[in-house]
């Protein structure tokens, strides 16, 4: 169980730090629009990360959902854990997001709680892709069906 849990919290961050995180601003800044859409795609990059994560898991012996490294080629295992990431990265990239987001209004605007936010939709604009964050909890990118 705990191998899932540290799978899940690996294609997330390696999600976020691909994606979003400021820290790593220099690396996405200067991705092509192609890939850029890619990387922000928290189900297309989800299942990179998960096959990467996958191939790391079965280096290590770690067993997932009941499949042991010992008995399974790396290849299937890797794909295992890819088509589950594909699953869980974009719920917990979403939880993500949205935990930061409202932490960064709760720290502008602390007098409101943060259930009774009133800000209107925040874009976030890189180069010429638009998301948008919205305070009811909806995240998506309009140019790609695959977007959460």
């Amino acid at each position: 169980m705990s191998t899932i849990l540290l799978f899940a919290f690996l294609t997330t961050a390696l999600y976020y730090l691909g994606a979003w995180a400021k820290i790593t601003t220099f690396l996405w800044s200067r991705y092509s629009p192609f890939f850029t859409e890619f990387t922000e795609c928290a189900a297309c990059s989800g299942t990179w990360y998960g096959f990467v994560v996958g191939l790391w898991g079965w280096y290590l012996d770690l067993p997932f959902l009941g499949l042991s490294p010992a008995r399974i080629q790396a290849p299937t295992y890797a794909l295992v854990v890819g088509m589950c990431a594909m699953v869980w990265t974009p719920i917990l990239a979403w939880m993500q997001l949205r935990v930061l987001h409202d932490l960064a209004q709760a720290r502008e605007k602390p007098e409101e709680q943060a259930g009774e936010i009133k800000a209107p939709l925040r874009e976030i604009r890189r180069s010429w892709h638009v998301v948008l964050l919205a305070t009811d909890g909806r995240f998506r990118a309009p140019a790609h069906p695959g977007h959460a």
